[in-house]
């Protein structure tokens, strides 16, 4: 049995263990691949703003913003002119939020008298002034 620790593998046999290695390196580049692939579109998808059609400097500042704040839990309020895109930017910051899955409740706020704010967005309970006549639950409820 002295032969045997001395013994060579043919040539045969490291060239189908070399195939076999090259080919598992391929399989494993070609995964690498489609892995790296799918996360560039998710990035690119998280980072677009679809809606959202600019390219000012202001504007791009304003997703900055957005992209800055939406993973957060803060409370953000949206304040500029009428007609200028409240609403899309509402939306930006709630598709790119930890409540996505959940409502995003639109309300045209110069549409509610003052005096019903309270009602409107929190409900009533029956009684609690002269017309409410039942409980009522608000929009944000």
């Amino acid at each position: 049995m002295e032969w045997e620790s001395n013994y060579q593998r043919p040539d045969s046999e490291i060239a189908i263990s070399n195939a076999r290695a090259f080919d598992e390196i391929n399989r494993l580049r070609s995964a690498l691949q489609r892995e790296r692939d799918h996360l560039r579109e998710e990035v690119h998808e998280a980072l677009s703003f679809s809606e959202i059609i600019g390219g000012s400097a202001a504007l791009r500042a304003v997703l900055e913003q957005v992209a800055l704040v939406a993973p957060t839990d803060a409370t953000v309020l949206i304040l500029c002119e009428s007609g200028t895109g409240k609403e899309l930017i509402a939306s930006a910051l709630h598709e790119r939020s930890l409540r996505r899955q959940g409502p995003l409740v639109r309300v045209n706020c110069g549409s509610i008298p003052a005096e019903l704010f309270e009602s409107e967005f929190f409900g009533h309970a029956r009684g609690s002034f002269t017309v409410a006549l039942r409980d009522r639950d608000g929009r944000f409820q």
